[in-house]
């Protein structure tokens, strides 16, 4: 189980970055509403088809955002639609992690647990109910293949790690409010604790003995530590948090949430390919990735260029914000495009044969702010 388990903001961000989900711009006429639902509808043919092409989890991403934007919106059927085929992707996957076990099923379990955060965020009834269902299946299982590696490992070393791993598991099970897995988690950690306390006490070397016994010190600390940050941080007190409208980020972003960001590319190869990657970095950045819009440009002040690989991103910043001031200095003068320059439909890329990939949007409350 991946380290970031005991990190519960890397989750309340990805959560605050679906809670404020894309909206346009106050939209000056019924036609242009129209056509953003025609263009959302659009993005969720696309994902899934995407979907439906395997069982990896990296459309759900998607497929949740354009729910969660669909349900904000009343759009009917879009938004029962796109949380079915969330679910049926979450059902496949999950069938597929039992298959391939191991990595997979532990890498499998570390996203459905963010998108338990992200489901919850958003009240997708479905999208929950789904998860939770996946994740009593998956949880018993990486946990007994945890406990199997500990007693079958012949390093010490290795042992401490994936003891360190399942107390990490039992945390990701408090924070998702599974308290009867977490029990059994934290009685198959406390065997494992004291069957390895036992081999330590018998090394016949003091330091060894000292250093072992030291180790299994830290590591039920650490699982202390972790349990309590995942139970005051777990899915239901992370949604009500943001839902009273809380600010607070668990860390620092890489550009602010106010801003949006569209990246292009030459190559529609290497757009799809970067697909999964970029909406990781979007949610974590605080912000959402959209599906079928572009930046707004209403109270836009400027936008900046950027490169990229193959491509070219646009930033668009908004006046009044606190990164109005940072942006017009830390842009170069020729990569500005003042707002008087810029386009009701958006700003068109310098760099020849690109063409819009993905749009990274701002939360409606960072764009009010």
């Amino acid at each position: 189980m991946s380290s970031h388990r005991s990190r519960t903001c890397s989750l309340a961000l990805a959560a605050i970055g679906l809670l404020f989900l894309i909206a346009p711009p106050a939209l000056a006429q019924r036609g242009e509403q129209v056509q953003a639902n025609v263009e959302l509808q659009h993005a969720f043919d696309a994902a899934q088809t995407s979907a439906r092409a395997s069982d990896s989890l990296d459309p759900a991403y998607e497929l949740l955002g354009i729910a969660g934007t669909a349900q904000a919106r009343d759009i009917k059927p879009l938004a029962p639609n796109a949380a079915a085929a969330f679910v049926d992707l979450v059902q496949r996957a999950t069938a597929a992690a039992q298959r391939k076990r191991g990595s997979a099923a532990r890498d499998t379990l570390d996203q459905l647990v963010d998108f338990r955060f992200l489901a919850k965020s958003e009240e997708i009834q479905p999208a929950m109910k789904a998860l939770d269902a996946a994740m009593r299946v998956l949880f018993p299982e990486v946990s007994d293949a945890l406990q199997k590696s500990i007693d079958a490992a012949k390093h010490w070393d290795e042992r401490l790690s994936l003891l360190n791993e399942l107390a990490s598991l039992q945390g990701s099970a408090v924070q998702v409010m599974m308290n009867d897995v977490a029990a059994t988690i934290s009685a198959a950690f406390d065997a494992r604790v004291a069957s390895l306390d036992k081999i330590a006490s018998q090394d016949a070397d003091d330091g060894e003995r000292a250093r072992k016994l030291g180790g299994l010190a830290e590591a039920k600390r650490t699982r202390t530590e972790q349990t309590a940050d995942a139970a005051a941080n777990n899915v239901d007190a992370v949604a009500a948090h943001l839902k009273s409208g809380g600010k607070e980020r668990g860390r620092a972003m890489d550009a602010s949430v106010s801003s949006c960001v569209e990246t292009g590319y030459r190559s529609k190869q290497l757009a799809q390919k970067n697909q999964a990657d970029h909406d990781r970095a979007c949610v974590d950045s605080g912000r959402v990735p959209s599906a079928g819009a572009r930046c707004p440009v209403a109270n836009v002040s400027l936008a900046c260029y950027g490169r990229v690989a193959d491509g070219e991103s646009i930033t668009y910043v908004y006046s009044n914000t606190p990164e109005e001031a940072a942006t017009q200095k830390s842009c170069a003068a020729a990569d500005q495009l003042p707002a008087n320059r810029i386009p009701t439909s958006g700003a068109a890329f310098r760099t020849k044969d690109v063409t819009l990939a993905f749009v990274c949007g701002p939360s409606t409350e960072a764009a009010a702010d």
